[in-house]
């Protein structure tokens, strides 16, 4: 019998393979049983003393499940008699035989091998019980630090904020101080007081110098003021025909009779008057408002403890801004805000209440157990901004901002108001929906207790500010927009809103310092990159050649903030160095796409704004580009835009900056004019308000 069996062997050899696989597997359970009994002996036979303190010893069980039988011989001999059956597989169609599988190596069939837990014991019966696991710790920062052959990295704790008081910080980027006005030095004071004209006149159409018959004189009404000549129909008439800059123009007597007006840009026009005396009147009129004075007529302000407290009227000015919000009382002069304040508040981790607004919101004792909202930027999903989020936000940065006025803190030898007898004027952005400012004007009326409140748009403001009826306002600040103004009216399609606001230059700025392993995420962190990009980041004018430079002699890019004023703790960095960040984390004002944002650049937004007025007016508006917001304090944003103006535009463009630009809006709310603002007032014997109501009473 044996001997046939050895037979069939040689005759196939595969069976030969099945019987040394089986003897493998048999030999491999054997070991596998010998090693187990050996650690569960030696398990048995360590001391307590051998082993640490922590949990409860266990003793594991393992059983290898049996290996199933093999056939008897006798089997094997019919399987060898029949002949084995092609194996086809996917790449195998062709009805070839598949070869013989592969042996395996012992340490993967013991792998294969079903193993069972029989028991698993433990030594403590306490441990049966389950108890409560504490979460692990958060994980901490951490920084890398090299080492001095520079071959490994320390991994070192990274210094936190937690603990720090920004109070320093805080008191240095709010500081308020009037800046004072540089006067052109081609404005002489007879000029800067020449007084406006009005009356009747003759004129030819524009480009013209002499009458045809159908083109002939025609009467008009004209008005001279601020270096601009505007002409109407009749002298009841609010709207204007027509209208001319004359800053930098030239005027020339014709024939002793009629007056030539050329605006320097294009454009003619002649005027003929009545009698000698009337011409020679207005020939001297008009040579003096050809000399371009415009930044005369700038807001000047000074502080409001230099003045006396006689001149204050019952009137709180608020501009309510995405990153800060100014207040103060309203005078017969200009002055700059008595409160300035971040637009934070600090709210409860599970958003219930409002525990502290403006400065008050980033003491460390507040951030602790508070999170800070911001409630007056626009929401990611929706395109304006909702002061209702989070409830009683706004109330509470309301309260900050009027409370110091009211209690007397800001102007010399005033003392506490009764806020029932004071009104307040109100700056908002443009595009705050009617529901937003129905709540504002809730908030101001019913809860704060205001005898009247009159609410217009920043953009307009600022148009004020500088003293202009026309031109293109561009705001810089946390937000960016660009809009046009027509006579003190917007241009629907003039206005736009990049994406290339404050926020998104700090984002850059951000990862620009990351590079100098300078890591601020935290808003408390944010404070310390919005001073470097006040302090140090400028406007290049040639980012390709600043960049190549930079690569090649970075050291003549450096700039080193100091930050010991701020009291910062021990362990943090005392210093803030950066270099190529300086230039390239602002280049995306006039390059969005280097940031991946879909938006226009600053120049096309204002190219587009021009080209959305009339034909007749682009001129006038180009020459009036009108700076304002934190962000255009940067250097050389002026030049660069005017650079880049007179490239894309076929108009020469003028920019024009206040020093004070960082509080136009407030300053411009000084100028609005009484006739306008008696018609805004919303009184509190309107309440309830609508919407509607709302709506009639707001000028954008």
């Amino acid at each position: 019998m044996r001997s046939a069996l050895d037979d069939l062997k040689r005759r196939d050899p595969s069976l030969n393979q099945q019987s040394h696989r089986s003897d493998q597997v048999d030999a491999e359970s054997k070991d596998f049983r010998s090693v187990l009994a050996a650690f569960n002996k030696m398990a048995a036979t360590t001391s307590d003393s051998d082993v640490p303190a922590g949990p409860a010893k266990r003793t594991v069980s393992w059983k290898v499940a049996p290996t199933p039988p093999q056939p008897p011989s006798s089997q094997l001999q019919q399987q060898a008699k029949q002949p084995s059956p092609p194996k086809v597989d996917g790449r195998q169609s062709n009805g070839r035989v598949a070869p013989p599988p592969q042996a395996q190596p012992p340490s993967l069939l013991l792998r294969n091998k079903p193993v069972e837990i029989v028991s698993m014991a433990t030594d403590a019966p306490a441990a049966a019980a389950k108890t409560p696991q504490q979460a692990p710790p958060p994980p901490q920062p951490v920084e890398l630090v090299d080492e001095a052959d520079g071959e490994d990295d320390r991994v070192l704790p990274a210094p936190s904020l937690r603990t720090w008081d920004p109070a320093a910080l805080l008191a240095d980027l709010y500081r308020l101080e009037a800046l004072p006005e540089p006067c052109p030095r081609h404005v002489t004071d007879a000029d800067a007081q020449c007084r406006p004209r009005r009356g009747y006149v003759e004129k030819l159409p524009n480009q013209k110098k002499k009458g045809t018959l159908l083109k002939t004189w025609k009467r008009v009404y004209l008005v001279l003021e601020r270096c601009q000549l505007r002409w109407y129909d009749d002298q009841s008439c609010s709207e204007s025909r027509g209208s001319m800059d004359l800053g930098g123009g030239e005027v020339e007597d014709i024939d002793g009779i009629m007056i030539g007006v050329d605006d320097g840009r294009g454009r003619f026009t002649t005027i003929r008057c009545a009698s000698q005396d009337d011409h020679r009147q207005w020939l001297a009129a008009l040579r003096a408002h050809t000399v371009d004075i415009s930044e005369t007529f700038y807001a000047r302000p000074v502080t409001a403890s230099s003045i006396n407290y006689r001149g204050r009227k019952d009137i709180i000015l608020i501009d309510i801004g995405s990153c800060s919000i100014r207040s103060g009382w309203m005078f017969d002069e200009a002055t700059v805000p008595q409160v300035f304040i971040p637009s934070v508040v600090a709210v409860d981790r599970d958003g219930a209440s409002v525990s502290a607004a403006g400065f008050d919101s980033f003491r460390p004792e507040v951030r602790e157990r508070c999170r800070l909202v911001f409630p007056v930027r626009p929401n990611t999903s929706l395109p304006v901004p909702l002061f209702q989020q989070p409830p009683g936000a706004l109330l509470a940065l309301l309260e900050a901002a009027i409370g110091p006025l009211l209690q007397g803190v800001g102007v010399a030898g005033s003392s506490p108001v009764d806020v029932r007898r004071c009104s307040a004027l109100v700056a908002v952005p443009r595009e705050t929906s009617p529901a937003s400012r129905r709540l504002l004007a809730d908030l101001l009326l019913g809860r704060l207790g205001f005898d009247a409140v009159a609410m217009a748009s920043q953009s307009l403001a600022c148009l004020l500010a500088y003293g202009c009826s026309s031109g293109v306002v561009v705001q810089l600040g946390h937000q960016a927009e660009v809009a046009a103004h027509l006579e003190h009216s917007p241009v629907l399609t003039g206005c736009l809103k990049p994406d290339i606001g404050g926020h998104r230059l700090s984002q850059h700025l951000g990862t620009g310092l990351a590079r100098h392993r300078y890591r601020l995420h935290s808003p408390t962190e944010q404070l310390l990159v919005r001073l470097a990009l006040e302090r140090s980041c400028y406007v290049s004018q040639d980012y390709e050649r600043d960049l190549a430079r930079c690569q090649v002699a970075e050291a003549e890019f450096e700039a080193t903030l100091s930050l010991t004023e701020f009291r910062l703790p021990p362990d943090y960095r005392q210093e803030l160095t950066h270099s190529e960040s300086r230039f390239s984390s602002v280049e995306a004002i006039f390059d969005p796409q280097m940031l991946g944002l879909d938006a226009p650049a600053l120049s096309r937004a204002v190219r587009q704004a021009v080209l959305a007025c009339p034909v007749d007016y682009r001129r006038d508006v180009a020459r009036c580009v009108l700076l304002c917001g934190g962000v255009s304090l940067l250097p050389g944003l002026r030049q660069r835009l005017e650079t880049e103006l007179r490239a894309q535009l076929p108009c020469q463009a003028t920019v024009r900056c206040l020093s004070n630009r960082l509080h136009a809006t407030y300053l411009g709310l000084q100028r609005l004019p009484h006739q306008v603002l008696q018609r805004l007032w919303l009184r509190r014997s309107d309440q309830p308000l609508t919407a509607e109501s709302v709506e009639q009473k707001w000028t954008g």
